[in-house]
């Protein structure tokens, strides 16, 4: 049995057991258009270094050729020349400065990802986006495939997001940059479905569209253009976060589950991977191994969520050392620390924990996933450790700061 027996519904209410997690047995496919008219203007590939691969590109690739219809082929562009005055990845085109993400937080949903990106805005080097939340852009996943997330579905609305358009979402740091004489100023973005949603990789021409697996997913595409991103992943226990999600969402159910899968055939099967519940989000090991393939784990930093509750100035600070940004003042660190998370879970009479049957099904189908994960981080001996941070020689104690009464999540 494979993981295509997993399927995903819409649920308008909470069922009879909606406080649990249901197993049911029944679905329905969701699909809807809309359009979004937007000017778009492709990166100026004159401005830019060729880079070879093993496999051949047009020798005049032209990005304007079909506007706006298909996915633009990144594998073949040119990579920009950056600015070495500059920390950040910016460029000269014409008579404007672009720029591309410094980091980038690539998952996962349900993690800590937008309560993580909001303490780094706290830094004063560190610059949102104009995307929503000053977080997101949704380009490597959906936009740039004609998909976007409208009224609680991925839908295809036809318009095609290209690199300009991405790095318009950078336009902050220019202005920034510019107005304030900084150089040292640094973006990024958090998309927590990059890490794992690729099942639109048919759409990349480098792939062969009739195979059942891709060569090339959204981390060669990143790579390619962005060579020295650093790139945030921040994981949980699979079940506990997949059990948040249900609770965040409370329109989705599991249908069917199955644990003795072969999971590797049927990651970027895309009815599987493309709910909003996505099951396969939590299977880090097997999309860890793809990222690893392509970056270089000095580029990584993973953080698990557990740590982060436990010890978020301590996470912090690990970050910034990871970014190579300045640490900041006790006063900022404790602000860091002590404000409100927000989208934490609350369980209450309508929001009970998971039914044990449920929770010892997950366990099951995450355990193999796990215990390779496990393995992958000896393997590339990645350090997940967290250093308490100390303010006038003591532990921060933030029940002096405010009152943990945190927000839904």
């Amino acid at each position: 049995m494979t993981i295509c027996n997993l399927f995903w519904a819409l649920n308008n209410e909470f069922s009879n057991n909606g406080d649990r997690l249901p197993v049911v047995e029944n679905a329905e496919t969701v699909e809807g258009k809309y359009n979004k008219q937007r000017k778009s203007h492709h990166v100026d590939i004159n401005q830019t270094e060729n880079i070879s691969y093993p496999f051949s590109c047009p020798e005049n690739y032209n990005p304007d050729a079909y506007p706006g219809r298909i996915a633009e082929d990144i594998l073949c562009m040119k990579r920009p020349k950056f600015l070495e005055n500059m920390k950040n990845p910016c460029w000269k085109e014409k008579d404007r400065m672009r720029c591309l993400p410094y980091f980038q937080i690539v998952g996962v949903c349900r993690s800590g990802v937008a309560d993580l990106y909001n303490r780094m805005l706290m830094h004063p080097k560190i610059v949102g986006n104009t995307g929503p939340h000053s977080r997101e852009t949704d380009f490597w996943s959906w936009k740039r495939y004609g998909l976007s997330f409208f009224d609680i579905r991925l839908i295809n609305y036809g318009d095609f997001y290209t690199l300009s358009d991405f790095s318009n979402f950078f336009e902050q740091i220019q202005r920034r940059s510019k107005e304030e004489n900084k150089y040292d100023l640094i973006t990024g973005h958090a998309d927590s479905m990059d890490f794992w949603q690729a099942f639109d990789w048919r759409k990349i021409p480098q792939n062969n569209p009739k195979s059942t697996a891709p060569t090339y997913t959204t981390p060669d595409l990143i790579k390619h253009i962005n060579t020295n991103i650093k790139i945030i992943l921040m994981i949980r226990d699979p079940v506990e976060r997949l059990y948040s999600q249900y609770i965040h969402d409370k329109r989705f159910i599991i249908r069917e589950l199955e644990p003795d899968r072969n999971i590797p055939d049927d990651l970027y099967v895309r009815r599987v991977s493309e709910q909003k519940l996505p099951l396969v989000a939590g299977l880090y090991n097997e999309f860890l191994k793809n990222w690893l393939k392509v970056f270089k784990k000095e580029q990584f930093l993973i953080i698990n969520f557990e740590d982060y509750i436990k010890d978020t100035g301590g996470v912090m600070a690990k970050v910034f050392a990871f970014l190579d940004v300045d640490s900041v003042d006790e006063s900022t660190i404790t602000k860091m620390s002590c404000s409100k998370k927000i989208h934490v879970p609350i369980f209450n009479s309508k929001v009970l924990p998971m039914l044990d049957s449920t929770k010892t099904l997950l366990r099951r189908f995450y355990e193999k996933s796990q215990v390779g994960l496990q393995n992958l981080l000896k393997k590339y001996k990645i350090e997940m450790s967290i250093k308490p941070i100390m303010v006038n020689g003591k532990a921060i104690d933030c029940s002096k700061h405010y009152i943990s009464n945190e927000r839904e999540l």
